[in-house]
């Protein structure tokens, strides 16, 4: 079975977060989490084309997932590479909520809700981290369709220098129903953030599109409307040694607003796959 490699919030070609992707293979729900165990990435997207209309869904190594960011980002690229689709809005089918795309010359962006969120204890967050709550500036569950907690810190070099406690990362992720946490800090220039996931098996990842935009929603939130776009840098102490670059954006729909995150993608490499 053949696969793309595609590494999604690059910039000029270089960094992002790599995902696979697998277009209009029949598989059922147990070959699709094999094959994405198998591959080992954070994500595996399965694209299919059926009766005129696009359908995606997602597995991390040890179970699905509702939606993926960079994955997402990662599929479209392909179609676009491939001369499939063109510049414009698009709309991908998951088993939750549809998925509208858009793609100009260099990026692709997917839109995500408004989300919801709720305050939680710093004592908490702290033991996750291992960290003093003096050096929390800030925590909430985000959700849109996903939930993860977002955690503000003091200062970048406490950002680069974590050491998570993953256990409690793990049970609170279970507990709370999360994909994960999302520290960041914010500088003049941008937002500087990392993400753990262990209870998808994933250690740490380098650039995560939902929690992006879960953060964007956030910090438009707490500005009151005032600030509406962010470039985010992701990943400086991943396992790929350069970052991903996030481009997050605010806008209002009749009387709600919408999220835009994107960025762009390169096609790394065409892989085969023998199951095992």
């Amino acid at each position: 079975m053949r696969y793309q490699i595609v590494n999604a919030f690059s910039n000029n070609g270089e960094g992002g977060n790599p995902a696979a992707v697998i277009i209009n293979q029949s598989l059922n729900g147990s070959e699709k989490q094999a094959i994405a165990a198998q591959i080992g990435f954070s994500e595996t997207a399965f694209l299919q084309s059926r009766n005129n209309q696009l359908h995606i869904e997602f597995y991390t190594p040890n179970k699905p997932i509702a939606y993926c960011g960079h994955a997402t980002i990662a599929s479209v690229n392909i179609l676009r590479k491939q001369n499939l689709i063109d510049n414009g809005s698009y709309i991908l089918h998951t088993n939750e909520n549809d998925i509208p795309v858009i793609i100009n010359d260099s990026s692709v962006y997917m839109q995500q809700a408004y989300p919801v969120f709720e305050q939680v204890s710093f004592t908490t967050v702290a033991a996750m981290l291992n960290i003093p709550e003096s050096k929390i500036v800030d925590a909430v569950i985000a959700r849109n369709g996903v939930g993860y907690l977002l955690i503000e810190l003091a200062d970048d070099d406490l950002l680069y220098n974590l050491q998570t406690d993953e256990k409690k990362v793990y049970d609170y992720s279970a507990k709370e129903d999360l994909i994960g946490i999302y520290p960041f800090v914010q500088t003049p220039e941008k937002l500087l953030s990392r993400m753990f996931a262990p209870y998808y098996n994933i250690r740490e990842e380098n650039a995560t599109g939902m929690a992006g935009g879960l953060l964007g929603g956030w910090l438009h939130h707490r500005s009151n409307g005032e600030t509406g776009d962010w470039h985010i840098e992701q990943g400086h102490a991943a396992t790929q040694p350069t970052r991903g670059y996030l481009q997050v954006h605010i806008r209002q729909e009749n009387n709600s607003y919408v999220v835009l995150v994107g960025g762009e993608a390169v096609i790394q490499q065409e892989a085969t796959l023998t199951m095992l």
